[in-house]
């Protein structure tokens, strides 16, 4: 956390006492951290909720079905899709269905929601393509690691149901490694599959304009409905 707040005082002649303060007085971390983590809470408490309406039927899980659960979790099968067979696959990762609707749920829903309220914030690692935007890590990754929270509940072993630092830290950390790996191998291909998961929680949306009802009703002929 106090890595944090410095990055956000490290710009401006204002903070500079802040910084001071921030990097010689754990007092003062600890009472300025909490305006941030009230916050963060919130977010992480929003995003699991998203995740909890579509983990269940995505992939046909009820309580205590153990086997299911640990197959999804081994080499975190969760954040692939399955073809007509059933079969994973691995050449899409983090873009199970499940994971999708997570994410357009939790940051994409309305104008107050993350990703569109922040929307000019979002970039493309790609020089020569800056309109390809992507979708950020830590974005993907906390849906996922939602997702598997939410797996994980399925399972008759008792995990904790709260969503903490603790528990599913290093879930979300693995998860923030498959993705910078992935742009360690190709920075094309990361580049590919980040754009991708935005075109398909948001991208469409802003490019397609809603007809308004005055349209609708320029384009209804309302002269031939039945009258009886």
């Amino acid at each position: 956390m106090a890595d944090i707040l410095l990055s956000c005082a490290k710009d401006g002649e204002e903070f500079i006492d802040v910084r001071k303060w921030l990097m010689k007085d754990a007092k003062y971390v600890r009472a300025l951290s909490s305006v941030p983590e009230g916050h963060i809470g919130t977010i992480h408490g929003n995003v699991r909720k998203a995740a909890q309406a579509h983990v269940a039927s995505h992939y046909g899980l009820t309580k205590g079905a153990d086997n299911r659960v640990a197959d999804l979790l081994k080499n975190n099968a969760y954040i692939y899709p399955v073809n007509t067979k059933g079969d994973l696959i691995q050449t899409k990762p983090f873009q199970a269905p499940a994971i999708l609707d997570t994410i357009e749920d939790a940051f994409f829903s309305d104008e107050l929601a993350v990703g569109v309220k922040w929307h000019d914030h979002l970039t493309s690692t790609i020089d020569n393509h800056p309109d390809e935007v992507e979708l950020p890590v830590a974005m993907v990754a906390l849906a996922s690691t939602a997702v598997c929270s939410i797996i994980m509940q399925y399972s008759s072993e008792k995990f904790d149901r709260d969503f903490n630092l603790d528990m599913y830290g290093r879930i979300y950390q693995s998860l923030v490694g498959v993705l910078n790996g992935i742009f360690k191998a190709s920075e094309r291909k990361f580049h590919i599959l980040v754009h991708s998961l935005y075109k398909s929680v948001c991208g469409s949306k802003r490019k397609t304009e809603e007809p308004s009802a005055a349209d609708s009703l320029m384009f209804l002929n309302i002269d031939g409905m039945a009258e009886d």
